[in-house]
């Protein structure tokens, strides 16, 4: 055998016992704004939480005392912010004051505001050399108005790139991960041509590389004080769980703490 493979074998491609790894599990939230998705991800939290925050939502945790010295938060950056913070938390790495091996449970308060405000940059800072953009042009000349350009496909193909390795960076980190993201909801369009399914507010390239290296996937929704995560996919709706107790079910969202601090007890031996 090839003494080069073969040293590569004994350094990195080591098999390991998969009953005593570890186990890490990759969160997918999405629902309507006000759902209560950012409060779910602080009951989550164990011992210490980290909120990459992109919006004002988690202002919800000063109405829940109880959290607030659980919890970290970060103001998002920027997509390198992103690869930075899940490089500290491989190494357990101390930067300044913050020692990333503390926290238990990191997530992006939301992916779809990071790939929106990505679009954006790409959208004020570049142009392409042929016109894959439309422009919207000013109806009266004398108005002072500016030719505005709208995103395009290869803007979309940009952000997809872009996020790839933040996203994945973070997912392979060893700690809990929560991407959570508003609700799409079918346009008119859609649903006249008979495309009727809920998702994530993520291009399509985005939704998958994060939906297919979930470890759950749910749809919160709520009804009063009544809140509910879906974990089955119908032809609404699309959801998933790799793990068993939440495998094609509808739950009461307060019981999600319990149930995944249980999962991680077994498999992680915790």
């Amino acid at each position: 055998m090839d003494q080069k493979l073969l040293k590569a074998l004994e350094t990195e491609g080591k098999p390991k016992p998969l009953a005593s790894t570890k186990r890490y599990y990759k969160g997918f939230l999405y629902g309507e704004y006000g759902v209560g998705k950012t409060k779910l991800c602080g009951d989550l939290v164990q011992k210490k939480g980290l909120c990459i925050a992109t919006d004002t939502g988690p202002e919800t945790f000063f109405n829940h005392p109880e959290l607030l010295d659980k919890i970290d938060i970060v103001e998002y950056q920027g997509l390198s912010h992103i690869t930075a913070i899940a490089s500290a938390i491989a190494e357990g790495a101390t930067v300044g004051e913050t020692d990333y091996s503390e926290y238990d449970l990191v997530w992006v308060d939301t992916v779809s505001q990071v790939q929106e405000e990505y679009l954006d940059f790409l959208n004020d800072n570049f142009t392409y050399t042929g016109n894959y953009r439309e422009k919207a042009m000013p109806r009266d000349p004398r108005s002072g108005l500016t030719v505005q350009e709208v995103i395009g496909q290869p803007d979309y193909h940009l952000t997809r790139n872009h996020m790839r390795h933040p996203i994945k960076s973070l997912i392979k980190a060893p700690v809990d991960v929560i991407f959570t993201a508003h609700l799409r909801e079918p346009s008119p369009i859609e649903q006249g041509k008979g495309k009727i399914t809920k998702r994530p507010t993520l291009t399509e390239t985005v939704f998958k590389l994060i939906a297919r290296e979930a470890t759950w996937m749910g749809l919160m929704e709520r009804e009063g004080t009544k809140r509910t995560i879906q974990f089955e996919t119908t032809k609404k709706s699309v959801a998933k769980s790799r793990i068993a107790e939440l495998d094609n079910k509808v739950i009461n969202a307060d019981a999600l703490p319990n149930i995944l601090h249980e999962w991680k007890r077994k498999n992680s031996g915790e």
